[in-house]
């Protein structure tokens, strides 16, 4: 088998045995041995799944980041704009907002929300 052939034989065994999905280990075992793969072949395979997997564990990670940014930023746009309401009406700087604080209450949030370090603001309510 040349090196093209191999890759195609590989690429088509990899695909296969992904569509296995959550097969047990005596199932894709029994697959290994049907088709006759060698250990490089199993091997191979083995890291390509891993590989995807991996690839599938960091794509979900990175969307539940991206909508923890989401939610902070929310959160900071909230208290800015309450801040900001604030300050256009003429209230006084030491005077409530109209969610019941004071602006540095906000400020403390904004700083709170922007602490990544600070899992906080995950209780709050958008």
């Amino acid at each position: 088998m040349n090196h093209r052939e191999h890759g195609e034989h590989h690429t088509a065994i990899t695909g296969a045995v992904a569509c296995l999905g959550d097969a047990d280990g005596e199932t894709i075992e029994a697959v290994i041995k049907m088709l006759g793969m060698t250990e490089q072949l199993t091997r191979q395979l083995v890291m390509g799944a891993s590989q995807i997997f991996i690839d599938m564990l960091v794509e979900e990670k990175q969307g539940l980041e991206r909508d923890e940014m989401k939610r902070r930023v929310k959160c900071v746009l909230r208290d800015a704009n309450a801040i900001l309401s604030h300050l256009m009406d003429d209230k006084p700087l030491d005077g409530l907002t109209s969610y019941g604080v004071n602006i540095h209450t906000h400020i403390d949030n904004i700083t709170t929300a922007c602490d990544f370090l600070d899992d906080e603001s995950k209780t709050w309510k958008i």
